[in-house]
C-alpha cells in the first residue's frame, strides 16, 4: 500500500512539470528564428513552427525538457519542506 502512495504522490510533479514546459515554451517565449522556422523550448528547443502553418515536435529536446522541469520542481518543494520545518520548530 505504502508503494502506491507513493506513486501517487508523484505523479502529480511530472504532470505540473509538462504544463510547466507547455506554458513556457509555448506562450512565454518568442522563440529563435532560423530561416523559415522559429525554435520554441527552454532550455531545450523541442518545438519548431514552419512558415508555412506547419510544425515539428522534437520528442528528445521535450523529454529532458520535463527531465529538468521535475527535478527543479523536486529540488524546490525539499528546500520548501526544509525551510518549513525550520519555521515551525
Amino acid at each position: 500500500m505504502e508503494h502506491k502512495q507513493r506513486k501517487i504522490k508523484k505523479t502529480p510533479n511530472w504532470l505540473l512539470s509538462i504544463s510547466i514546459l507547455i506554458v513556457i515554451g509555448t506562450a512565454l517565449l518568442r522563440g529563435v528564428s532560423f530561416s523559415d522556422a522559429e525554435y520554441r523550448g527552454f532550455p531545450i528547443d523541442w518545438l519548431v513552427l514552419h512558415g508555412h502553418h506547419a510544425f515539428e515536435f522534437l520528442v528528445w529536446g521535450f523529454i529532458l525538457d520535463v527531465a529538468i522541469f521535475y527535478f527543479l520542481l523536486k529540488m524546490l518543494l525539499r528546500m520548501y519542506k526544509m525551510v518549513m520545518k525550520k519555521t515551525a520548530a
